[in-house]
């Protein structure tokens, strides 16, 4: 099954590593030229571990892919599945451009991005019966160009953001292919409610943190930052309610834990 990864950040690099290294054929599409020519030179680093796993995949930059898209030829290796793994703001109309172009028949889509918006952005470019979004508690860190460290194993869940009584075999065959590259992914019926609840524990943690310079764990060591954090979770869950999205007392407690197992971490706000 053949899977295009868009985007050469840091999960971008370990889902695209750790799928070659399982010897499914994986194809990175980086931002810049600069990029693709180190992962063309060197290979995508893998560390696991006390381990580095080099693994050489097929890698070129978004402009030369997007004018081989141009070539009747090109059209015919279009993959089974796209990984969207860049940033919301990214998403603009040259890249949905680029997918639209990029899809067979048989082509999905999967997302990976946060928060929410980008879904209805991308049914412009895909049917929504071959649209997936993708949340995960994967942690990996960028060292470099071509490096990238796995920092932690977590969960993928992937769903489609319009319940459809679509054909779910190509789903089942990539949730095969992630299980033999190492990862732990499952289907999710409840997706939406899902990305809600991880843009929650997002907007509480990340802009706090940015604000008082902080690593995620620190929030809980303050009486006065507790109480920012439960104004602004009661802040977003309001607003989750509005939109019909459960959100039971748990979560409040899951976001604690989420502070206390990433207490050592750098948001990405606050990294930014």
């Amino acid at each position: 099954m053949a899977i295009r990864i868009i985007g050469g950040g840091s999960l971008g690099l370990l889902f695209a590593a750790r799928l070659a290294l399982a010897g499914k054929p994986a194809e990175l599409v980086t931002r810049t030229e600069a990029q693709a020519q180190m992962i063309h030179e060197n290979g995508v680093h893998l560390i696991a571990g006390t381990k580095t796993h080099p693994v050489h995949l097929p890698c070129v930059s978004a402009s030369t892919a997007q004018a081989a898209q141009n070539s009747a030829p090109a059209r015919e290796t279009n993959p089974e599945w796209i990984f969207l793994m860049v940033k919301q703001q990214h998403i603009q109309d040259d890249l949905l451009s680029f997918i639209r172009a990029s899809l067979s028949e048989k082509t999905s889509v999967l997302c990976f991005q946060n928060g929410i918006g980008h879904a209805e952005r991308l049914l412009k470019a895909v049917p929504a019966e071959r649209l997936y979004l993708a949340i995960t508690t994967e942690a990996a860190l960028r060292e470099s160009s071509f490096i990238v460290r796995h920092t932690g194993k977590g969960t993928t869940l992937i769903g489609q953001p319009v319940p459809l009584c679509a054909n779910q075999e190509p789903l089942f065959f990539l949730l095969r292919d992630l299980a033999d590259a190492g990862f732990s992914a499952e289907m999710s019926k409840d997706i939406n409610e899902k990305i809600w609840h991880k843009l929650l524990i997002n907007s509480v943690i990340n802009p706090l943190t940015a604000i008082f310079n902080v690593r995620n764990g620190q929030l809980l060591a303050s009486p006065h930052r507790m109480r920012l954090m439960e104004k602004l979770f009661a802040e977003g869950a309001s607003v989750a309610r509005a939109e019909k999205i459960n959100v039971s007392d748990q979560l409040w407690e899951q976001l604690l834990d989420v502070c206390r197992k990433t207490g050592d971490n750098i948001s990405s706000m606050l990294g930014d």
